[in-house]
C-alpha cells in the first residue's frame, strides 16, 4: 500500500486543487447558509473545525494510503451528493462528507484498503459515527459508485482547468492518471538460428543446414504437418476397425457359470433375497 515519490507528488498536486476547489464552493455557499441553513444533516457538526480543507486533505493522503484517483472520484460521489438531494456543502459538514467519499473511493477502487475504524481515527469521528456516515452517504447518491472513464476524465479536466486559474501550473494529463494503467509493450519476437548458421529469412522456406549447401527447400507450416498426423492417425484407426470386424466371430462359452442364477436368491444382500411367505403373508424385496 507504500506510495512511490511520483504517486505522492501527483497526489499532492490533485489535493491542492481539490482543496481549492472545495473550499471555494464552500466560501460561495456560506452566504446562503446564512440566510437559509437547510436540514440538518448527520454531516453538520456543531462548529467549524478548525483544520482548514487543504490540511484536512493532506492528513487523509499521508495515512489513508489511497490511490491518487480516489480524490477525483470522492469529488465525483460529492457532486452526486449535492445534485441529488439539493445538499449545501458548507463548513460544517465539508469535512465529514469528505472522509466519507474518500473511504469509499477506496474501497470501490483500491485493491486494498483499511476498515472504517481506521478512516475514522484519520478523519478525527468515533468509529460508530464513522459508520452511520457511510450508510447515510450511501442511500443519499442510491449507491451510485461506479463511474465511467469519459466522466473521469471530464472531471479531471475540470480540475486541470481549476489548477491553471489559481498559479498557472499544469497537473498531469489524465492519461497520467488512468484508471486503468496501460499494459506494457510486447518484445519483438525473434526467431531462433538455425544450426550451421543459416538463417530463415523467406516465409515458407528454409535454408538447408548441411555445409557446403545453400539451396532453397520447401518447407510446409506446422499446421499442415499436424493435420496430415491426424489423418494418418485416422487412416489406422479405420484400418484397425476394419481388420476387427472381418474376423470370423468365435463361441463365448469360456465365461463361468453364474453363482446365483436368481438374481433374488442371493444370501449375502438382505434386499436382494427371494421373497418367502410367513403366516399368510409374503415378505422380501418385491413385495
Amino acid at each position: 500500500m507504500e506510495s512511490t515519490p511520483s504517486e505522492l507528488a501527483e497526489g499532492a498536486a490533485v489535493i491542492k486543487v481539490l482543496a481549492a476547489v472545495l473550499e471555494r464552493l464552500v466560501s460561495a455557499n456560506g452566504k446562503i447558509a446564512e440566510m437559509d441553513p437547510g436540514v440538518i444533516t448527520r454531516f453538520h457538526a456543531l462548529k467549524p473545525p478548525s483544520i482548514s480543507v487543504l490540511s484536512y486533505l493532506q492528513r487523509i493522503h499521508k495515512y489513508a494510503s489511497c490511490s491518487t484517483e480516489c480524490f477525483i472520484l470522492a469529488l465525483i460521489y460529492i457532486d452526486r451528493l449535492i445534485q441529488r438531494n439539493n445538499f449545501l456543502l458548507t463548513e460544517l459538514n465539508v469535512h465529514r462528507v469528505v472522509i466519507t467519499s474518500i473511504m469509499l473511493a477506496a474501497k470501490f477502487f483500491d485493491d486494498q484498503y483499511f476498515n472504517n475504524a481506521y478512516y475514522a481515527k484519520v478523519g478525527g469521528v468515533p468509529a460508530t459515527e464513522m459508520n452511520s456516515l457511510e450508510v447515510e452517504f450511501l442511500f443519499r447518491i442510491n449507491f451510485s459508485l461506479h463511474v465511467t472513464p469519459e466522466l473521469y476524465n471530464k472531471y479531471h479536466s475540470e480540475l486541470v482547468t481549476h489548477a491553471v486559474a489559481a498559479d498557472g501550473k499544469l497537473p498531469p494529463s489524465p492519461n497520467d492518471v488512468a484508471l486503468v494503467p496501460p499494459s506494457p509493450p510486447m518484445p519483438p519476437q525473434q526467431h531462433p538460428p538455425v544450426q550451421g548458421g543459416n538463417l530463415m529469412g523467406v516465409e515458407g522456406g528454409a535454408w538447408t543446414s548441411a555445409p557446403g549447401v545453400g539451396s532453397f527447400q520447401s518447407h510446409q507450416p506446422i499446421e499442415s504437418q499436424q493435420q496430415q498426423q491426424q489423418q494418418q492417425q485416422q487412416q489406422q484407426f479405420h484400418q484397425q476397425q476394419q481388420q476387427f470386424y472381418q474376423q470370423p466371430s468365435k463361441p463365448m462359452n469360456n465365461f463361468p457359470a453364474h453363482p446365483h442364477p436368481n438374481p433374488f436368491a442371493n444370501p449375502n444382500i438382505p434386499c436382494m433375497q427371494a421373497p418367502f411367505q410367513q403366516n399368510g403373508r409374503v415378505s422380501g424385496a418385491v413385495a
